[in-house]
Order: structure tokens, then C-alpha cells, then sequence
């Protein structure tokens, strides 16, 4: 009994009241502070219901004797019905996966600056920046490359599948990394590197976009401001139908070029999500022993929510082919709407902490 006991204890890597402790902030943080609070379970939920539907392999030829070494499951057809799947297979719980080590950074996040010159900091940082969007894209790079390694562990969490016991920490890292990166941990940069190719291209075409929108509109009012009939209505108004008419278009123009950004964006996010949440290695590479810990779904669930692809992508070019290739272009566009409505960032952005 008593072996039975250290043995479990020791697959705590901190202290328990350390971790109550920790728990504790958590707790009092998030109940004064309630935009976090929504943040970490409205939006955690809802963003981690849009990466199972978007790493779901749904490929267009499927043999008609599939075995049973991954559960087949029935065709997915919705972002609301990967909700209401998740609902029904793995209750809330299912729904708030990835919460607790987004809540972890985000209490370290808003903690650090009581202990550091955060200021100073913030001062030295911004004042090394160039100015415009260059300088707000250095910014969105270094944001990149904190937030890289918090994605990779919520959606590897969000699309496991096993429920992660927490209080263990020890089995729940060996859940979301392969044995091959636990012991060669500078694998998981080749696992990186293709998600912040993918992202500089996506912050590229959304910041090239901002810029030819905002010159769109410097254009338009430069013009009617020309135009003193046109600059007096605008001043002033009322609202005359050619200055009517002069602003609808330079709408319409914007709504155009943020759209065809978005038609240019969303399979890069697609494939971020995919690669974020494949492990390299085989398929089934995991410790027996931590195997028998987790926390596995109950096995009354009929069928697993999604389904995912058994090899791995071998970098960003050849995921979006194969992705087109295997299930269409479809695919490549699911939940395209959360693109077009978020032009301005990508899917993990729910989870991060502004400076």
C-alpha cells in the first residue's frame, strides 16, 4: 500500500500546495476578473469545438472494410454538430479541454509584471520597433513565438483521445508529447517550424491587406475632401446620394479585398491546426505504464468525435496537398465564416493575453 502511495506521489512534478496554491490565484483571479473568465470557457469551447472540426480526416475514398484500428465515425457535416458531439460524447468537460494550461500561462502572464519592470520593458520593446504595420508585425512575431508552444499543447489536449488528469502532471506531459520528443526535445522544433512558416504567411497576407484597405479609404476621403460640395456634406451632411454612393463603393472594395484575404488565409489555418496536433513517430508510440493512468472516455461513448489521419504531414506544403488531395478542397475551407468575421488573427488567438 505504502509503495502503491510514493509511487503515485512521485508522479507529481510539484508540490500539492504548490498546485492548491497556484489554484487558489486561479480561482480568485478569474472571479474578479470576468473577461478572462469568458475568455478561457466560452471562448476556449468554442475554439476548441472549431480545431476537432477542422482537424477531422474526412477522406473523399474511403475503403468499404474499414478496420477497426480507428474507429470509423459518421460523417461530419458542421461546426454545430462537432458541438453538439462533443456534448454528448464527453459532456462539458470535452468542452472546456485546453482550458487548464491556457489558464496556467495566463495566470503567469498577468502575474509576471508584478515581480518585473514590466513597463520598462514594455518601453524598451515597443521603442525597437519600426513604426506602422511593419512594427506591428515585428510585434505579432513575437507574440508567434510564445504562443507557438501553448498551441501545439491545447489542441494536442483538445484533439486526444483521452481525458488528461491534471493532477498529474507527469502523465498528462506524456499524453501530449511522443517518446521520441520527450527524449529528443529538439524535435519539436522541426514540429514548429512549418506552423511559424505557415503564420509569417498569414500575418503577411493580413497585414498587406490592412494596408491596401487603409488606401483605399485615404483615397475615397482625400477625394470627396477635394470636392468642396462633397467635403461640406461630409462635414456637415446631410448625406447626398454621389457622396452616398462613394462610400458604399469603397466598402464594397474593402469587403472585397478582405475576402479574397480570407479565401487566402483560412487553409493556412486549417493547416496550422493540423500540424500543431500531429505527433511525430508511430501512431501508437506511448509508455504502457503512463498508458494505464490516463483517464480514458467512457467506454458507453458510441463513437469517437472526430477522426484523425494516421500518418503525419511532412511539412506546410505538403499538408495542404495532401489535405486537398485526400478530402478536397472543402476541407480546406471548413469554417471559413470564423476567417472572414476574424480576419485579424488566427484561431489560437482566443487564448492570448495582450501585452
Amino acid at each position: 500500500m505504502s509503495d502503491a502511495t510514493t509511487s503515485e506521489n512521485d508522479s507529481y512534478w510539484i508540490p500539492r500546495r504548490v498546485a492548491l496554491v497556484v489554484g487558489g490565484l486561479l480561482v480568485v483571479y478569474l472571479t474578479v476578473n470576468p473577461t478572462v473568465f469568458a475568455m478561457l470557457t466560452v471562448g476556449g469551447a468554442l475554439s476548441g469545438v472549431l480545431t476537432r472540426y477542422r482537424v477531422h480526416y474526412a477522406p473523399l475514398n474511403q475503403p468499404l472494410d474499414i478496420e477497426a484500428k480507428v474507429p470509423t465515425t459518421t460523417p461530419v457535416t458542421s461546426y454545430l454538430d462537432v458541438l453538439l458531439r462533443v456534448r454528448r460524447a464527453e459532456g462539458y468537460g470535452g468542452l472546456l479541454r485546453g482550458a487548464v494550461p491556457t489558464a496556467f500561462v495566463t495566470l503567469v502572464w498577468r502575474i509576471l509584471p508584478y515581480f518585473l519592470p514590466w513597463h520598462e520593458v514594455q518601453r524598451v520593446f515597443w521603442h525597437a520597433l519600426p513604426d506602422g504595420e511593419l512594427g506591428t508585425l515585428c510585434a505579432q512575431l513575437t507574440w508567434l513565438a510564445i504562443s507557438i508552444p501553448l498551441l501545439v499543447i491545447v489542441n494536442r489536449e483538445v484533439t486526444g483521445p483521452h481525458l488528461l488528469n491534471w493532477k498529474s502532471p507527469r502523465t498528462a506531459f506524456a499524453s501530449l508529447f511522443s517518446p521520441s520528443e520527450r527524449s529528443q526535445p529538439w524535435t519539436l522544433l522541426w514540429t514548429a517550424s512549418p506552423i511559424v512558416v505557415a503564420e509569417i504567411i498569414r500575418l503577411s497576407f493580413v497585414h498587406a491587406s490592412d494596408f491596401a484597405c487603409l488606401f483605399v479609404e485615404k483615397t475615397a476621403n482625400e477625394y470627396m475632401r477635394a470636392d468642396p460640395v462633397l467635403k461640406e456634406h461630409l462635414e456637415r451632411g446631410p448625406l447626398t446620394l454621389s457622396l452616398a454612393l462613394i462610400i458604399a463603393q469603397s466598402m464594397a472594395v474593402v469587403a472585397v479585398v478582405k475576402g479574397l484575404t480570407a479565401v487566402l488565409v483560412c487553409p493556412l489555418e486549417v493547416a496550422v491546426i493540423r500540424l500543431s496536433c500531429q505527433r511525430p513517430g508511430p501512431v501508437n508510440e506511448v509508455d504502457p505504464e503512463e498508458q494505464a493512468r490516463k483517464e480514458v472516455i467512457p467506454e458507453s461513448t458510441p463513437e469517437p468525435v472526430i477522426r484523425l489521419r494516421d500518418t503525419s504531414y511532412n511539412g506546410l506544403w505538403d499538408c495542404l496537398s495532401t489535405v486537398r488531395r485526400e478530402e478536397g478542397w472543402s476541407a480546406l475551407y471548413r469554417a471559413f465564416w470564423v476567417t472572414l468575421l476574424f480576419m485579424h488573427g488566427p484561431v489560437f488567438d482566443a487564448f492570448s493575453i495582450r501585452w
